[in-house]
């Protein structure tokens, strides 16, 4: 078997387009994709992980941001990044608190991004530089919380989800299950984690991975970790970095290593389109069009070689037997 050699991975746009390698009946069997961007605040103008693949028209986008300016917001910056994809059929974010179904009361942060339906953890966030005056709480209200399958069934009305996005400060593991009917379906899972409590009595990353793998999920990577450093001291040229890890984002997948995948040749390239696309995760992305290759029934040309020539050709990659 041939193994893939990474020499270069540019992390902020992957090297070609999967519409570019894709035969048209691949294309035709992936279909449109489902996207939910579970707090979906645009953070000083940045590319959403899912731009790449809205504006190829590869997917549709259903979000919630609980601060309705900032949702109001993100729709705004989602139909413009859409903009001329005909394919794309409804790029949605709604003003929800998604959670267990129950009343909870918002934490509105002095940073509207640091805003949580749990108690900062001032003890501890005020030992590290920069962090505690953007966390503490300016104002609360009760809220009442939605249950992703909820919401699923009574509005989304889609038949699957494919790739899930969480970022909602410490309440990730309690949206994760209030969703375990549509995690059934899901193959892409990014959560933002936490290794200390920078919030009162949250859930930190072994419990978050604890319940993914309980759901048949596999950890894949880390897209970054952050944190700060302990005062007093303070690195000069960047006093926001620190040599303590607090917080990550973590890439799930579904079935990536089993010898006989439970996936569906069309839930094949979705997963490689998303690792591509979102993560430029080249070389499980080829793993992923293996398979697609080996269970698909569409005879001729095979996916996989054409996409590691791609890769290849731009020196991306070499290959060794």
């Amino acid at each position: 078997k041939a193994t893939v050699s990474v020499l270069y991975w540019d992390r902020k746009m992957a090297a070609f387009r999967m519409k570019e390698v894709l035969p048209p009946r691949a294309l035709e069997e992936m279909g449109v994709m489902v996207v939910v961007d579970v707090g979906a605040m645009s953070l000083g103008g940045a590319d959403d992980v899912h731009t790449n693949m809205l504006q190829q028209g590869l997917c549709e986008v259903v979000g919630f941001e609980g601060n309705e300016e900032e949702c109001k917001e993100a729709n705004e910056k989602a139909l413009k990044a859409a903009g001329g994809c005909d394919k794309v059929s409804k790029v949605t974010f709604f003003p929800y608190v998604v959670g267990n179904g129950e009343e909870v009361e918002f934490k509105v942060g002095a940073w509207s991004a640091t805003s949580s339906i749990y108690e900062p953890n001032m003890q501890l966030v005020t030992q590290f530089q920069t962090l505690a005056s953007v966390m503490h709480t300016v104002k609360r209200a009760k809220v009442q919380s939605r249950r992703l399958d909820d919401i699923w069934e009574s509005e989304v009305k889609k038949p699957a989800l494919d790739f899930i996005k969480l970022d909602i400060q410490g309440a990730e593991l309690q949206v994760l299950q209030g969703a375990t009917s549509i995690l059934k379906t899901t193959l892409v899972v990014e959560v933002e984690v936490e290794f200390v409590q920078l919030y009162q009595s949250q859930p930190l990353f072994a419990d978050v991975d604890t319940f993914l793998r309980g759901q048949g999920f596999t950890f894949h990577r880390f897209t970054s970790i952050q944190g700060r450093a302990v005062k007093p001291l303070s690195i000069p040229s960047n006093p926001h970095v620190g040599t303590q890890h607090l917080w990550g984002d973590a890439v799930y997948v579904r079935d990536p290593f089993s010898p006989t995948s439970s996936l569906t040749p069309s839930q094949l390239l979705r997963t490689a389109t998303i690792l591509h696309e979102c993560y430029q995760s080249y070389d499980i992305a080829h793993h992923y069009l293996t398979k697609y290759d080996a269970k698909s029934d569409a005879g001729p040309p095979a996916v996989a070689p054409v996409y590691l020539e791609a890769l290849t050709q731009r020196g991306i990659t070499e290959v060794r037997y």
